[in-house]
Protein backbone atom coordinates (compact mmCIF):
# COMPACT_ATOMS: atom_id res chain seq x y z
CA UNK A 1 0.00 0.00 0.00
CA UNK A 2 1.58 3.30 -0.82
CA UNK A 3 0.63 5.57 1.42
CA UNK A 4 1.61 9.15 2.92
CA UNK A 5 3.02 8.75 6.93
CA UNK A 6 1.51 9.86 9.98
CA UNK A 7 4.59 12.24 10.61
CA UNK A 8 3.86 13.81 6.98
CA UNK A 9 0.59 14.54 7.66
CA UNK A 10 1.11 15.64 10.92
CA UNK A 11 3.91 17.77 9.27
CA UNK A 12 1.46 19.48 7.24
CA UNK A 13 -0.81 20.29 9.87
CA UNK A 14 1.97 21.94 12.04
CA UNK A 15 2.54 24.13 8.89
CA UNK A 16 -0.90 24.97 8.16
CA UNK A 17 -1.03 26.55 12.05
CA UNK A 18 2.00 29.04 11.52
CA UNK A 19 1.79 32.12 10.10
CA UNK A 20 3.89 33.68 7.46
CA UNK A 21 7.24 35.09 8.98
CA UNK A 22 6.38 38.55 7.81
CA UNK A 23 2.96 38.32 10.29
CA UNK A 24 4.79 36.59 13.35
CA UNK A 25 5.67 33.59 15.26
CA UNK A 26 3.85 31.02 16.99
CA UNK A 27 6.20 28.65 19.90
CA UNK A 28 6.10 25.23 19.68
CA UNK A 29 3.88 25.07 22.48
CA UNK A 30 0.91 27.05 21.02
CA UNK A 31 1.36 25.08 18.14
CA UNK A 32 1.16 21.54 20.02
CA UNK A 33 -1.82 22.92 21.97
CA UNK A 34 -3.47 23.85 18.86
CA UNK A 35 -2.88 20.86 17.13
CA UNK A 36 -3.78 18.16 19.78
CA UNK A 37 0.07 17.20 18.79
CA UNK A 38 2.33 16.06 21.28
CA UNK A 39 5.38 18.80 22.24
CA UNK A 40 7.92 16.61 21.44
CA UNK A 41 6.95 15.15 18.05
CA UNK A 42 5.54 19.23 16.87
CA UNK A 43 9.23 20.13 18.07
CA UNK A 44 10.85 16.81 15.94
CA UNK A 45 8.63 18.07 13.19
CA UNK A 46 9.34 22.16 13.54
CA UNK A 47 13.73 20.80 13.60
CA UNK A 48 13.15 19.01 10.06
CA UNK A 49 11.18 21.65 8.70
CA UNK A 50 13.43 24.26 9.51
CA UNK A 51 16.31 22.23 8.11
CA UNK A 52 14.30 21.74 4.92
CA UNK A 53 13.99 25.13 4.90
CA UNK A 54 10.29 25.57 4.90
CA UNK A 55 10.09 27.31 8.55
CA UNK A 56 11.74 29.84 9.93
CA UNK A 57 12.40 30.41 13.77
CA UNK A 58 13.67 33.43 16.21
CA UNK A 59 15.05 32.83 19.65
CA UNK A 60 13.42 34.41 22.70
CA UNK A 61 10.41 35.46 24.35
CA UNK A 62 8.93 37.10 21.13
CA UNK A 63 10.37 33.91 19.04
CA UNK A 64 9.07 31.39 17.50
CA UNK A 65 7.99 29.57 14.55
CA UNK A 66 6.58 30.41 10.86
CA UNK A 67 6.63 29.89 7.20
CA UNK A 68 9.53 30.78 5.14
CA UNK A 69 7.75 30.74 2.23
CA UNK A 70 3.67 31.50 1.79
CA UNK A 71 1.28 28.44 1.65
CA UNK A 72 0.74 29.01 -2.19
CA UNK A 73 4.16 28.27 -2.46
CA UNK A 74 5.06 25.15 -0.59
CA UNK A 75 4.69 22.19 -2.19
CA UNK A 76 3.53 18.49 -0.64
CA UNK A 77 6.62 17.11 -2.43
CA UNK A 78 8.50 19.35 -0.19
CA UNK A 79 6.84 19.04 2.77
CA UNK A 80 7.41 14.72 1.88
CA UNK A 81 11.09 15.44 1.50
CA UNK A 82 11.36 17.39 4.91
CA UNK A 83 10.75 15.01 6.94
CA UNK A 84 10.74 11.51 4.64
CA UNK A 85 14.04 12.22 2.62
CA UNK A 86 13.99 12.25 -1.36
CA UNK A 87 10.67 10.30 -3.15
CA UNK A 88 11.00 7.14 -3.83
CA UNK A 89 8.41 4.46 -4.17
CA UNK A 90 10.69 1.10 -4.45
CA UNK A 91 14.24 0.63 -3.66
CA UNK A 92 15.92 0.72 -6.79
CA UNK A 93 14.77 4.08 -7.13
CA UNK A 94 16.16 5.49 -4.11
CA UNK A 95 19.81 7.68 -4.22
CA UNK A 96 20.95 4.63 -1.66
CA UNK A 97 19.44 1.86 -3.48
CA UNK A 98 20.80 -1.85 -2.07
CA UNK A 99 18.58 -3.85 -4.21
CA UNK A 100 20.82 -6.92 -4.56
CA UNK A 101 18.53 -7.86 -7.96
CA UNK A 102 18.33 -4.60 -9.66
CA UNK A 103 20.55 -5.37 -12.64
CA UNK A 104 18.69 -8.53 -13.28
CA UNK A 105 14.69 -7.30 -12.89
CA UNK A 106 14.44 -4.50 -15.70
CA UNK A 107 11.56 -3.51 -13.80
CA UNK A 108 13.34 -0.26 -12.62
CA UNK A 109 12.26 1.98 -15.84
CA UNK A 110 8.52 1.13 -15.07
CA UNK A 111 8.62 2.41 -11.55
CA UNK A 112 10.95 5.23 -12.38
CA UNK A 113 8.02 6.27 -14.73
CA UNK A 114 5.54 5.77 -11.67
CA UNK A 115 7.96 7.97 -9.42
CA UNK A 116 8.01 10.70 -11.63
CA UNK A 117 4.08 10.91 -12.39
CA UNK A 118 3.82 10.57 -8.44
CA UNK A 119 6.60 13.39 -7.56
CA UNK A 120 4.98 15.82 -10.36
CA UNK A 121 1.65 15.29 -8.72
CA UNK A 122 3.01 16.45 -5.34
CA UNK A 123 5.07 19.33 -6.60
CA UNK A 124 1.80 20.66 -8.33
CA UNK A 125 -0.27 20.78 -4.87
CA UNK A 126 0.58 23.38 -2.23
CA UNK A 127 0.17 23.80 0.98
CA UNK A 128 -2.46 25.89 0.49
CA UNK A 129 -4.71 23.08 -1.55
CA UNK A 130 -4.24 21.08 1.47
CA UNK A 131 -5.78 23.98 3.77
CA UNK A 132 -8.77 24.01 1.50
CA UNK A 133 -12.18 22.67 1.54
CA UNK A 134 -12.83 19.40 0.09
CA UNK A 135 -14.41 19.58 -3.10
CA UNK A 136 -18.26 17.35 -3.23
CA UNK A 137 -17.84 15.46 -6.21
CA UNK A 138 -21.68 14.79 -8.13
CA UNK A 139 -22.50 12.25 -10.42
Amino acid sequence: MLKISKLVDHGALVLSNLPHKSTGFKSASYISNETNLSLPNVSKILKLMHHGNLVYSVRGSKGGYALNKRPEEITAAEILTALEGPIAITECISQKSSCNVQNQCGMSYGWQRINNIISHALNDITLRDLQEKPIKFTN
